[in-house]
């Protein structure tokens, strides 16, 4: 019996031996396969399917309720006066060097990132 009881004890290591140096191999398998996944280059059509969808540009603009415009053609200059509603500015006020409409419409229409034809029935003329 003395002679099985190393031989038992030599098992025993050898089976917490087997622990360590398998986990040690899973590990680093998994290593070298998520390497691989992750730096495997994606196919061209991939790439620029991801770049196909358009930028959007989100504005929080007020509700316009009128725009009063007063062109000065000695002065060469037009005040604009904006009243809207759903701000903390019921009114505000610009002055452009322009007495030009087209180029009025243009720059309001820039400032409040809306088109020219939804600036247009808001607009009132005065002298």
């Amino acid at each position: 019996m003395a002679i099985g009881a190393p031989r038992h004890r030599f098992l025993q290591i050898q089976i917490w031996l087997l622990i360590p140096l398998s986990s040690l191999l899973i590990g680093l398998g998994t290593h070298w396969m998520t390497s691989l996944v992750l730096n495997h280059p994606l196919p061209l059509q991939a790439q620029l399917a991801s770049y196909a969808y358009p930028k959007t540009r989100i504005t929080l603009s007020p509700s316009i309720t009128s725009i009063h415009i007063k062109i000065d053609l000695r002065d060469h200059q037009s005040e604009v006066k904006i009243y809207s509603i759903g701000s903390s500015l019921s009114a505000m006020e610009f002055a452009f060097p322009e007495t030009d409409i087209a180029h009025i419409k243009a720059h309001l229409s820039q400032q409040f990132g809306i088109d020219i034809y939804q600036v247009e029935p808001f607009i009132q003329y005065s002298d």
